[in-house]
């Protein structure tokens, strides 16, 4: 599938259409709030709502032109069509906007309305947990974005042309049987674990879509492999954080794959005894930039200008 409009989505006039703004992500929310039905999802306090939270906004046509020129690699929020009145619609989504999971004792934020989120539930839940927040859905469309993989139909390395005011339909799960259905909703930890999965996955396609834009003549199957690969040949050497799987993709990129193995400077880098994680990432990034095989300084440490620059 390559996407469909928001006129496709909201062909059908059954049930009202609604769009759901993340406040964090949306930087035009009061713009959209302006002279339209709408709620907040957090909690009443008296005082002036927060424009950081998410929201749910009634669609008109104004929205809805607005709403299809909003940048979709920015993953502002998504659109549904439901028969359900906006006060138990708030009620329902407001239960989920703090949930349990197996690495947390006390609830944390859970943003659905991130599209990449609710894009990975329908991976990651049991499928009575997704009927069961799926239950107000009529149609449910996201913003297409390179960071869903392979499932939307596009490439991750595809132009960004190729996904602008275009909407990914999610599959609605059909009614649960009479008689069935759990009411509580904590995450699992095998379904912990699907979202970790789906997590990497992304972050891949992400570090993919930052070197094929560093890197434009090579190939996309050797850029996408490099992505890949970066993160467990990283961690070999202690280096796990965004930046420093980042950086040493980088290195694979300009020097070769296994250039850990067949440059002896980065092999001296990667391999020296009683140093720092942050030491060995600041000797790499030296390494890099100079793009030699010539010993590094002993006192890597030392170089904090650079460290500075990361």
């Amino acid at each position: 599938m390559a996407g469909v409009t928001i006129s496709q989505i909201l062909s059908s006039k059954d049930s009202p259409a609604w769009l759901v703004l993340d406040g964090v992500n949306c930087p035009d929310l009061p713009q959209f709030l302006e002279g339209t039905e709408h709620c907040c999802f957090y909690r009443e306090t008296g005082q002036k709502q927060p424009l950081h939270a998410p929201w749910m906004i009634h669609m008109d046509d104004r929205i809805s032109e607005m709403a299809s020129f909003l940048p979709n690699d920015t993953h502002w929020g998504f659109i549904f069509t439901s028969h359900w009145p906006m006060r138990d619609l708030r009620a329902h989504f407001r239960r989920y906007t703090m949930l349990k999971t197996p690495q947390n004792e006390a609830p944390v934020y859970f943003r659905f309305y991130d599209p990449r989120v609710l894009f990975d539930l329908g991976y990651a839940l049991e499928v009575d947990k997704l009927r069961m927040f799926m239950r107000p859905f009529g149609r449910l469309a996201i913003p297409l974005s390179p960071l869903l993989g392979e499932r939307c139909g596009l490439s991750p390395l595809a132009h960004h042309d190729a996904f602008r005011s275009k909407f990914l339909t999610l599959p609605i799960p059909p009614e649960e049987p009479p008689g069935k259905g759990s009411q509580s909703f904590q995450i699992g930890m095998v379904e912990y674990r699907r979202f970790e999965n789906l997590q990497a996955r992304r972050a891949e396609r992400k570090l993919a879509r930052e070197l094929h834009f560093t890197a434009r003549h090579r190939s996309d199957a050797e850029i996408l492999d490099i992505a890949a690969e970066a993160a467990s040949r990283a961690e070999r050497y202690g280096l796990t954080s965004v930046r420093q799987i980042r950086l040493f993709a980088k290195c694979m990129l300009k020097f070769g794959p296994t250039f850990d193995e067949t440059h002896p400077g980065a092999r001296e880098v990667l391999t020296r005894r009683r140093v720092s994680v942050r030491e060995t990432f600041i000797a790499l990034q030296n390494w890099y930039t100079t793009a030699g095989d010539k010993p590094f300084p002993a006192d890597a440490s030392q170089d904090l200008d650079i460290w500075n620059r990361l």
